[in-house]
């Protein structure tokens, strides 16, 4: 009996033990081991893998967001990163953070914020595209600057962003605060794009967001995409060919590109607009939307854009369908309000106050253009020298609606 008693608290150390290694290496436990971040320094993980966020040999040295980053690489785990508030400037050899496991980083709002320091972009989400999953939250991510594609991120996973900014950040080619590249997912809750840019020229789109093709882009949340640039196509968005993006309670402001200043839609692309407010962005054309592939606006209103040429509000040669729509304040040589050269449908939409110098005020229909108006008004509009509210050299139909004032 006494050998029993004495081996029965060996066997219950072993037990727990073993519990302990069973817990750390579960797969799929959410947020299985917390990571907080102690030091704005940018410095490696001395030893990854070993459960212990350190940038020196010694336990208790500094863990830094690096060190999180890769100690939870390493980890088969799902790991959670606290970063506190500070400014994490990245200054290490090895630039930019990769992140190749599923993780999410929380910092505190309007008061952690991680910089790229011009060097390079800040977050490089998924590299090796296995399909991992990350949460961002409360976190600013600014001052990146890629010479390829994603300045602030670059995205090949599944990729959400809850409260973040992205702002300040560049890339040589596209998609200056964000590139969701082929079959990536982005989602942006409550989230700001602003004041990040291509550079200039062809070929350098998405001055805020390039969803690349077979991309799947979300927006909600009161999300803002605000004062963005790009060299040739989607001030704010470009969406590209075979990609899908829903954007939804989001506010389109104040960005610019040769076309679609604040959203362009690529052939072969479908672009849905939900409760959205597109506004005071500007292009060569389509100073709000220019649509090459199939677009939906729902209760959406296009207000206050500019175009030089034509489509100061929509500028459209794919296949549109605009349902409680309201289209006004938009100036154009011709197009005022919406220049469509392709199909579009108007449900219950309102066009007015839209101004063109030379051409239609308010819609103008080119001649491989099919026009169908359903319940709607178009009503003082303007023009220089044409006609103030529909002109039409294609097919027009129009049901239970209203032309007047123009």
């Amino acid at each position: 009996m006494a050998a029993a008693h004495r081996l029965h608290p060996h066997v219950i150390l072993l037990t727990s033990a073993i519990a302990i290694v069973l817990a750390f290496q579960a797969p799929g436990q959410a947020n299985a081991l917390t990571l907080a971040v102690n030091s704005p320094a940018d410095l490696e993980d001395a030893f990854p893998g070993n459960g212990l966020c350190s940038a020196n040999l010694a336990a208790g040295g500094p863990c830094t967001l690096r060190a999180a980053i890769t100690e939870s690489n390493a980890l088969p785990t799902i790991e959670k990163i606290i970063v506190p508030a500070n400014t994490y400037t990245l200054t290490h050899a090895n630039g930019d953070l990769d992140v190749t496991d599923d993780v999410g980083i929380d910092g505190v709002a309007g008061a952690t914020f991680i910089d790229g320091n011009g060097s390079d972009r800040v977050f490089d989400i998924d590299p090796n595209g296995i399909g991992i999953s990350v949460t961002i939250v409360d976190v600013r991510i600014q001052n990146g600057d890629a010479p390829d594609q994603g300045g602030g991120i670059r995205n090949q996973g599944d990729l959400t962003l809850r409260e973040v900014t992205v702002a300040d950040n560049s890339a040589g080619n596209d998609g200056g605060g964000i590139y969701n590249t082929d079959g990536a997912s982005l989602t942006l809750t409550g989230t700001t794009v602003s004041s990040n840019q291509t550079a200039p020229g062809q070929g350098h789109d998405g001055g805020g967001i390039f969803n690349s093709e077979g991309g799947v882009l979300n927006t909600g949340g009161n999300s803002v995409i605000t004062a963005n640039t790009a060299g040739n196509f989607g001030g704010g968005l470009h969406n590209s060919d075979d990609s899908d993006a829903t954007i939804d309670d989001t506010t389109i402001s104040g960005n610019a590109s040769e076309m679609g200043g604040g959203l362009f839609n690529s052939g072969d692309a479908d672009l849905t607009l939900l409760n959205t407010a597109v506004t005071e962005n500007a292009a060569h054309r389509g100073g709000g939307v220019s649509n090459w592939g199939r677009l939906t606006l729902t209760n959406t209103a296009v207000s206050g854009n500019a175009a030089e040429v034509s489509g100061g509000g929509v500028y459209n040669t794919g296949e549109a369908v605009l349902s409680g729509v309201t289209i006004d304040a938009n100036p154009a040589a011709t197009g005022g309000g919406i220049y469509t050269n392709g199909s579009m449908t108007l449900n219950n939409g309102t066009v007015t106050g839209n101004g063109g110098v030379g051409g239609a005020g308010g819609i103008q229909n080119g001649i491989n253009g099919t026009l169908t108006l359903t319940g709607s008004t178009v009503g003082n509009n303007t023009s220089g020298g044409g006609t103030g509210g529909v002109r039409n050299d294609g097919t027009l139909t129009a049901t239970d609606t209203t032309i007047s004032f123009n």
